[in-house]
């Protein structure tokens, strides 16, 4: 049974403002940024510089909202969240817009979300919960159910295809297992077969010019 959403009211005293005041004033200097480069001041196109400020209001929100519920009541929610991740990347194959030349889009218009992001925050966590009953991450069993939870929305991506956000998405994970501690002999050769797995799709040709841009 999923546990009751509550709101942590001691988290206000544990709050690094300085970040947060930091991250605003970074997000601030970004939307001017564009509407400079997009002669939104001079010209009075505010479209999209409307749009970015929307963007970042309602991101502010959600962010509040979350940093104010225990981490531990949102991991409750951990199958719902990967599930409905995976519903969206099925989703945005079959009626997502293409923008960049990967078909990563859900919305209508200028406005949209990208599924993939989402997907990258909900297998995290999943993969957090799944990592705090494995004693030993150095198994095959282990190994393979984070591979599994892992591969299936990196290959849905795939078919996006974004291959950027793949490489993050797997770092990611490399990263938590690492942590969880992952024997550094698995570490060397999973490097050097995905160093010459990389190597030979590049001299292949396998990668499309505008996936090699990605780089």
């Amino acid at each position: 049974m999923l546990t009751k959403l509550s709101v942590d009211k001691k988290i206000m005293k544990n709050i690094d403002y300085s970040i947060i005041f930091s991250m605003i004033f970074i997000i601030a200097s970004g939307i001017i940024s564009i509407g400079a480069a997009t002669l939104a001041f001079s010209q009075g196109n505010l479209q999209r510089l409307i749009f970015q400020s929307l963007f970042f209001i309602i991101s502010m929100a959600i962010f509040f909202l979350i940093i104010f519920i225990d981490y531990n009541i949102i991991g409750g929610y951990y199958k719902i969240l990967y599930s409905i991740s995976i519903i969206l990347l099925i989703a945005v194959l079959l009626f997502g817009s293409v923008r960049n030349n990967a078909k990563a889009w859900l919305g209508v218009g200028p406005l949209g979300i990208q599924p993939s992001e989402f997907a990258k925050l909900a297998t995290i966590i999943t993969i957090a919960k799944v990592l705090e009953d494995i004693e030993n991450i150095n198994t095959f069993k282990n190994l393979s159910k984070i591979a599994i939870i892992a591969l299936i929305p990196m290959a849905l991506i795939q078919l996006q295809p974004d291959t950027g956000t793949n490489l993050i998405f797997a770092m990611t994970i490399l990263g938590m297992i690492f942590v969880a501690g992952l024997d550094l002999r698995f570490i060397y050769w999973t490097a050097i077969a995905g160093l010459t797995s990389f190597i030979a799709v590049w001299k292949l040709n396998i990668l499309k010019e505008y996936q090699k841009t990605e780089f």
